[in-house]
Formats: C-alpha cells, sequence, structure tokens
C-alpha cells in the first residue's frame, strides 16, 4: 500500500487511524495515542486496529484546546 496522498482520503470519513487523526488535527501520534489511552477521545475497535471517531473526537479536542482541525467533518443525518 502506498504512503502516498491517496491515503488522505480515509481521513475524509468518520473514522481514522491514529496516524490520520495525528495528521488531521496538527499533533504527534503520542499525543492522539495518550488521549486515548486516558480515556479522552473515543475509539472503536475494527478488526483489532483502533479507529478514532473523528467526528467526537474534534467536539473532545477543541473543548480541551488541542490541535486545529484542518476542516470540518460534515455528517448528514436521516
Amino acid at each position: 500500500m502506498c504512503r502516498c496522498s491517496c491515503r488522505q482520503t480515509a481521513v475524509a470519513g468518520r473514522f481514522a487511524t491514529l496516524a490520520e487523526a495525528a495528521r488531521y488535527f496538527g499533533v504527534s501520534r503520542s499525543t492522539i495515542h495518550r488521549l486515548c489511552r486516558d480515556g479522552e477521545l473515543p475509539i472503536i475497535k475494527l478488526r483489532g486496529a483502533i479507529r478514532v471517531d473523528l467526528v467526537a473526537a474534534e467536539a473532545a479536542l477543541i473543548s480541551r484546546g488541542v490541535g486545529t482541525p484542518k476542516r470540518s467533518i460534515v455528517v448528514e443525518t436521516e
């Protein structure tokens, strides 16, 4: 799998890897990992891999004053 811009499309979705979330919020991967470990960021496990819920994480990080999203997430509800 390449590590070029094609991987950035995963960030457009609601869930992202720790590395993708770190890039999205402009913080280090270790910061994202620490916040997940401390229960401050909502995560899910998919097939054993940790994914960060970007919608909930954005609200959590903004309330803490940590990181700035590169773009807003739009979630359509039915």
